[in-house]
Order: C-alpha cells, then structure tokens, then sequence
C-alpha cells in the first residue's frame, strides 16, 4: 500500500527540491566560471572545442534549473489552491504530483550530476 501523503509533507519537499534547485544552479555558476578560466589559460584547439561543449552544456542546465523551478512553485500553488477548494480525490491529486514531481528532480539531479561529473574529468585531463 502506498504512503499517503500529505499537504505539509509534500509542501516540504517541494521546498526541499526548490533549495536543491538553487543549489545546481549556484553549483553550474561556479562551474562555468572556473571553465572560463580555464580557456583564459588553454587555447588548445581540442581544449576550446570542449569547453564550448561544457558552455552550452552550463546554459541548457540552468534553463532546466528555471524551468523546473518555476514549475515547483506552481506544483506548490495548485496544491494550495486545491486544499482551498477541497475537490474531490485532493488525496490522490496529491499522490499523482508527489510521483511526478519527484521523478522530474530524480531525473534534473541525475543528469547534473553526470555533467559535473564530465565536466571534472574534463579538468583532470587538461591539467
């Protein structure tokens, strides 16, 4: 049987996902500036063909970051607009947002990571 969830549950983890939101993107910002120096300092060919990879990696990531933001927030209001209301099947409505959403962070955190990860093999190498 599945665990319900509640309202103050789920408004905590979409505040806990938000922070973890904020976090990549402080984390991608950190990231390209140390790519930019690194370009300052390498003008390899090879070198600057990867970085420009990393670059346009660090831009898509965080215009997910802002996109899966902006949709945390709105998860957030519904959810309170629909305890307002008291629809029906408010319980299960919470369920079904609490899945997806938490798939979606499973997803944003996962291939950041993997990027990160790229991203610091790509230093070890040039180093």
């Amino acid at each position: 049987m599945e665990q319900q969830i509640f309202l103050p549950e789920l408004h905590e983890k979409i505040s806990n996902w938000k922070s973890e939101v904020d976090f990549v993107r402080q984390d991608v910002k950190i990231l390209r500036h140390r790519l930019t120096e690194i370009i300052q300092k390498n003008t390899h060919r090879d070198t600057l063909a990867l970085a420009e990879q990393f670059q346009n990696q660090f831009i898509r990531q965080l215009e997910v970051a802002d996109e899966m933001f902006h949709d945390l927030k709105q998860a957030d209001k519904r959810i309170l607009l629909d305890l307002e209301e008291k629809p029906s099947g408010l319980e299960e409505k919470l369920m079904n947002e609490e899945k997806h959403l938490s798939e979606r962070m499973r997803v944003f955190n996962r291939l950041f990571h993997t990027m990160k990860d790229d991203f610091n093999g790509f230093l070890e190498k040039i180093m």
